[in-house]
């Protein structure tokens, strides 16, 4: 069935403003950030643009010349290098390093900016036709309001990329194909380890033996193979002594992890309350995955049908996992923008309590905000995902008291 007249006019007019403040406001800033010079520190010994991406670009040029990209070593004395990644795709930032900088940071912009957009219309076009024209307009707004992705660009983080690949294998789940999709969460956790706690949701909620086993299946084969390129040291330095050091987090205020308020002198209690809240929302989805039915478990395809059950159980996941990782930076929650389209667009084309589409609003709002040094404003990204979880778990609890009578 079809929007009526004044929802499409109303979706016309705001993808219309979206595009339009985006040229003449989004485009400028998004221009000047990629452009702003941090200063030198102790690792990087020059002003630079997108630090992030030098860190991977830097960690490429060390492997090349066959040092150990994770350690710089200073009068004797061993620091931790700005790459903390697994060491799969090394070869890849390997073939970004021998380029110049100017056009490997420029050639990183354009393949990252090109996955969101592809995704982006992947995501657009496996909606129920009804649903399509919503969530291209609340898709395009919430993208041209998120901060996150300003700083993802000021940084040249891979997060996008990490999305991009989660969201596709979301995709190809939804619609059946537990293989591809499998594949492209392994991909994504080679990328940013993280992602591997989607594994709650798949093996514990979907109870998908399949999809555990594909996932495990190719870890292992795209191990071996890198295995060839890549000595095996690196990844023993990085499991054994990498990786601790990302877990422990940091209390640096830009951290939208619940670790952050965890004192630098107490780091060590960070991996504990990880696995805590890790393990909490594992025994739940055991526990819920019990009381549903397959077919609630099930997600909807096209995206949008169905009961959004299996759905809030995922993104319930995606905010878990950002809560609870060591050190998750604003720019991360760049994960949030095309799920919250998708989700305000269902609630749009349901009979749902004002008040309720309200509270989703906000959310999003609060997911794609600029955070200030400032008590309460240093946190909203984080406020934003702890507020999702109180939504998701309404309407997976509360969705008779929400929906409004026939």
């Amino acid at each position: 069935m079809k929007a009526p007249g004044s929802r499409r006019n109303l979706e016309l007019a705001v993808l219309a403003l979206s595009l339009a403040a985006a040229w003449n406001y989004w485009l400028p800033m998004a221009e000047d950030f990629y452009n702003q010079v941090t200063e030198a520190n102790e690792l990087r010994n020059r002003d630079l643009q997108n630090v992030d991406f030098f860190a991977y670009y830097l960690a490429g040029a060390r492997f090349a010349e066959g040092q150990n990209p994770y350690y710089f070593d200073q009068g004797g004395q061993r620091l931790y290098a700005e790459f903390v990644y697994p060491p799969t795709f090394l070869p890849l930032y390997r073939a970004l390093s021998s380029l110049p900088y100017e056009q490997a940071r420029l050639l990183w912009l354009a393949l990252y900016l090109a996955g969101y957009a592809a995704v982006a219309a992947v995501v657009v076009r496996a909606a129920l036709p009804e649903h399509r024209s919503t969530l291209l307009a609340l898709s395009t707004l919430l993208t041209f309001l998120s901060f996150p992705f300003l700083m993802h660009i000021h940084n040249g983080q891979s997060d996008v990329f990490v999305i991009v690949l989660i969201l596709l294998g979301w995709a190809a789940y939804a619609r059946g194909g537990w293989l591809p999709a499998s594949i492209l969460f392994a991909l994504a956790t080679l990328a940013k380890v993280n992602p591997a706690l989607f594994l709650v949701y798949f093996a514990l909620y979907r109870r998908d033996a399949r999809f555990v086993f594909g996932f495990a299946l190719t870890c292992a084969v795209v191990g071996l193979v890198s295995l060839a390129f890549v000595p095996a040291s690196l990844y023993r330095d990085y499991i054994f002594d990498v990786l601790p050091q990302v877990t422990r987090g940091t209390d640096y205020w830009p951290n939208q992890s619940l670790l952050r308020f965890i004192p630098a002198a107490y780091g060590s209690l960070a991996p504990a309350v990880t696995a805590a809240g890790l393990g909490l929302f594992a025994a739940f989805a055991v526990w819920i995955g019990r009381r549903h039915l397959e077919d609630q478990r099930r997600p909807g395809w096209p995206l949008g049908a169905g009961s959004w059950t299996s759905e809030s159980l995922f993104l319930m996941n995606m905010a878990v996992i950002l809560v609870f990782s060591g050190k998750v930076w604003s720019m991360a929650y760049v994960w949030m923008i095309l799920p919250m389209a998708l989700f305000t667009t269902y609630l749009l084309h349901q009979s749902v309590r004002p008040w309720y589409l309200g509270l989703a609003a906000g959310t999003a709002l609060l997911l794609v905000s600029k955070i200030y040094g400032y008590p309460a404003l240093d946190s909203l990204n984080l406020l934003g995902s702890l507020l999702l979880l109180v939504v998701l778990g309404l309407w997976v609890f509360r969705r008779d008291r929400i929906r409004l009578p026939a």
